[in-house]
């Protein structure tokens, strides 16, 4: 029986095939690409985008999908720092110290007690 990889080896893994995936697109990027077989490509290539967004805000537990707003606008702004905090959970400090911040983007920290 086969013993199951750590989440470290599954990331591994993972990278390497992606880096093997990116050195295969940039050669067809360069090549003189016919129509045979794109419909397949298409479909399979935007199931590996879905599968890797998701992928991706699983190991990074944010939330990477698109967000209709305009910055230039101050109901924009507004708009994108009420999304930014509510799709994020709120946790304990404590629980923050342990796992640092990951990646960037908008963060705050509440305090609710007795003290100043």
């Amino acid at each position: 029986m086969m013993e199951a990889e750590s989440p470290d080896q599954l990331i591994k893994r993972a990278q390497e095939q992606i880096y093997e995936l990116q050195d295969t697109l940039e050669a067809i990027l360069t090549s003189n690409v016919g129509p045979k077989g794109t419909k397949k490509f298409i479909s399979a290539s935007g199931e590996l985008l879905t599968t890797l967004q998701l992928a991706r805000e699983k190991v990074t537990q944010l939330k990477l999908g698109p967000v209709a707003i305009t910055l230039g606008r101050s109901d924009g702004i507004a708009k994108f720092f009420a999304f930014s905090f509510l799709s994020e959970a709120k946790r304990p400090l404590r629980e923050v110290l342990s796992k640092p911040f990951n990646g960037s983007g908008i963060y705050a920290i509440y305090y609710h007690g007795n003290g100043e």
